[in-house]
């Protein structure tokens, strides 16, 4: 799937999708500007209860699953995380109102349509209609998971459900060790090992601490010391969903590179002091 190339309204991309536009027009302050509308133009996602729903996502989003294509995501953790922070936050209540539309359209077996965007920088670029349909594959309801493919036959409406919800993270993601998010642990020993912030007491004495990816395993990235770092929750959350994410990826890597280095400075000195000996096990990060 290409990046969008043109960079088009979202008001021209949900007519081309075959959304109803008269409430856009009717509540605009001229008709002219209908296009820019504050009540729809910054919103994530948009719903014909009787005939689609269109979902607003970005490029880097989207990977691959099999022969086809998969965005897997929660809306309501993101509400829920902008709500504490600000509770007039509107990104947390546009974020509250897809995951509405995500449900809908999951039990409801609509057909979806995604409007694909792109940035660099933190900058849009591109914005585009996917020509192909997608549907909701998943959606689990206690938590606001989610997973849309593309190009798939639409299932049967599901207007409840007795069994949870098939889960394709659990096919897509393998298990992490718990080894390794350990080690990570124990080395930034309760400080983010980007910003310095110290973590919280928890009930059991330990410092709070969240471990990342720093390249994520859906992107080949591997499951080991140097590619997990120890990180707080806000720079954790700005990790995923941040327009800056791409800037935190080198700094994490900048900054593991410098905890490598610093590592076998610290052992080189303990072999020449005759305290530890060089094994290729200690050799190893």
């Amino acid at each position: 799937m290409a990046r969008p190339v043109r960079k088009a309204a979202v008001f021209d991309l949900a007519q081309e999708a075959g959304l109803d536009m008269t409430a856009w027009i009717e509540t605009a302050h001229h008709p002219k500007k209908c296009k820019f509308n504050p009540r729809f133009a910054f919103e994530w996602s948009f719903l014909d209860t009787q005939a689609l729903a269109i979902l607003c996502v970005w490029y880097d989003q989207i990977a691959p699953f099999g022969t086809t294509l998969v965005v897997q995501g929660n809306w309501r953790e993101i509400a829920t995380s902008g709500l504490i922070e600000r509770p007039s936050s509107q990104r947390a209540m546009r974020a509250m109102r897809a995951d509405q539309v995500v449900r809908h359209a999951y039990r409801d077996a609509l057909p979806v349509r995604l409007i694909v965007c792109d940035r660099r920088n933190g900058l849009m670029v591109g914005r585009d209609l996917d020509p192909a349909p997608w549907s909701v594959q998943s959606y689990v309801d206690n938590s606001g998971d989610f997973a849309l493919i593309r190009g798939h036959a639409l299932p049967q409406a599901r207007k409840k459900s007795a069994a949870q919800p098939l889960y394709l993270r659990q096919k897509t993601r393998p298990l992490r060790a718990d080894a390794v998010r350990s080690s990570a642990l124990r080395r930034a020993k309760g400080i983010c090992e980007l910003c310095g912030w110290r973590g919280f007491r928890t009930r059991n004495g330990s410092l709070y601490l969240e471990t990342h990816h720093i390249v994520p395993i859906s992107e080949g990235g591997p499951d080991c010391d140097r590619n997990v770092i120890a990180l707080c929750p806000n720079h954790h959350r700005e990790a995923h969903f941040g327009y800056a994410h791409l800037d935190l990826r080198r700094s994490f890597q900048g900054r593991m590179a410098q905890t490598k280095s610093s590592s076998s400075d610290a052992l080189a000195l303990a072999i020449r002091a005759g305290t530890t000996r060089p094994t290729s096990q200690n050799m190893q990060f």
